[in-house]
């Protein structure tokens, strides 16, 4: 073997050893670590925590409002007085100090059931955060079972390849031992050579494509090291058990977290007409405050100072009545009832929208699995074909150009084994996300 050859092996093999950073993780613990890490995920959650906290009495008008409130003026005046006997009196530099405090309580006790179609519209408005963050998660979870799987399939390529040039290297061997005996020639030697480096070229590049999906799974993970490798667990593709449309289709419709703020954004649209037909009624609230006031008096003409303090509660109700404000009350109602419309016109297109996209995946899942049949059948074929091959060369009954023509169409075969296998799992993740069922990963 020359030296060309050694140092390509040597380099090869350097390629194929596992790193001592690898870590061999499955699918479920991959998604265990991507929900506590993952930045999207996070933000999710924070949005969740938001709509939850937004859900109060008090929010929703409720609760009374209680204020305190302090302060101090003056005034300082010149004052005229007409006395009865024709004349006038003026009093200069007359200065006036007040000092309040007081605590007052303002209840709405009827608004046109405004509070509690509030309420109920923040409470809608809560099941909206928690179905973004369940969509969150399931298009989380299916972009790292897709990543995950992807990792599979690049070292399945991998490995294919070194397959592939461990045959070209088993051609190099015969070919070479045979110039040394004299019964080939030094262009079959030499091909031979070509086909191996092109072989090893392949290898580099594909070590190289496994490199980068190793730094997208990390990526999602939010892994701190993204030079990672994490080695999946998995060494082929597997699937879950046929599924079928009806079952996928009933799911869908059930769970789909789409189809589910599509739903409530419907609802909340039905409160908010309630809430401008709610303006049609009375407003009643009740009032009342308890304070301390102080005035004091400095009248500098006879230098005669007067203080007056108050102190005690008032109460009182108060009971409104919009009898007109310029027919924005009759604009605002027609405005909601047609918003409404649109949220009900909107929830069927996006009804339509998902039935078309699970029928059409489910059509695609199908002609995966067809197309993986085909290709197992082929590449079963083409083993056959290139053992064949392989003992007629060694006979002398077949070319190198011949052998390696075989040789190529058992790598192609393989080739379109694993990517018609990642086809069916893409596919199937996608009708697992749709019906929501892709958390069947976690487990």
């Amino acid at each position: 073997m020359n030296k060309p050859t050694v140092y390509i092996l040597a380099l090869l093999c350097c390629l194929a050893l596992p790193a001592e950073a690898q870590q061999k993780l499955s699918l479920p613990e991959c998604i265990d670590i991507g929900l506590e890490q993952n930045y999207q995920i996070r933000m999710a959650r924070n949005e969740q925590e938001i709509s939850d906290r937004n859900v109060s009495l008090g929010n929703a008008g409720y609760l009374p409002q209680l204020r305190l409130n302090a302060g101090a003026s003056g005034s300082l005046n010149n004052t005229s007085y007409d006395t009865r006997t024709g004349g006038t009196e003026k009093v200069n530099g007359s200065n006036v100090n007040t000092l309040s405090s007081n605590v007052g309580l303002t209840y709405t006790l009827f608004n046109g059931f405004t509070v509690r179609t509030t309420y109920q519209r923040l409470k809608e408005l809560q099941a909206v955060g928690e179905l973004a963050t369940r969509q969150a998660v399931e298009s989380f979870i299916a972009d790292l079972a897709a990543q995950y799987y992807n990792v599979v399939r690049q070292e399945m390529l991998h490995n294919n390849l070194l397959y592939t040039l461990d045959l070209s290297r088993q051609r190099l061997n015969i070919v070479q031992a045979r110039y040394e005996l004299g019964a080939s020639s030094k262009l079959d030697v030499l091909q031979a050579q070509v086909d191996f480096n092109r072989d090893s070229s392949r290898l580099v590049q594909q070590y190289e494509t496994m490199k980068n999906a190793y730094i997208a799974l990390n990526t999602l993970l939010a892994e701190e090291n993204l030079d990672t490798e994490i080695q999946p667990a998995d060494e082929d593709i597997l699937f879950s058990p046929d599924l079928t449309y009806d079952v996928l289709l009933d799911r869908t419709m059930e769970n789909n977290a789409t189809l589910g703020m599509a739903r409530h954004q419907q609802q909340i649209s039905s409160l908010d007409l309630r809430i401008q037909e709610g303006q049609a009624y009375p407003t009643v609230s009740l009032t009342s405050q308890y304070g301390y006031s102080s005035n004091l008096y400095n009248r500098k003409a006879n230098a005669n100072n007067e203080r007056q303090s108050t102190l005690g509660l008032s109460y009182g109700a108060t009971v409104g009545f919009n009898l007109f404000n310029g027919g924005d009350r009759r604009r605002m109602i027609r405005n909601a009832r047609t918003s409404l419309e649109n949220q009900q016109l909107s929830y069927l297109q996006t009804e339509q929208r998902v039935r078309s996209a699970l029928l059409s995946e489910f059509m695609s899942y199908e002609n995966n699995k067809s197309l993986l049949a085909l290709a197992l059948q082929n590449l079963e074929t083409s083993h056959e074909n290139y053992d064949t091959a392989m003992e007629r060369y060694r006979l002398g009954e077949l070319s190198g150009i011949e052998l390696r023509e075989v040789q190529e169409n058992l790598h192609d075969a393989e080739e379109s084994v694993i990517d018609a296998k990642y086809q069916v799992k893409l596919a199937e993740i996608s009708l697992q996300q749709l019906s929501a069922s892709i958390t069947d990963y976690m487990q």
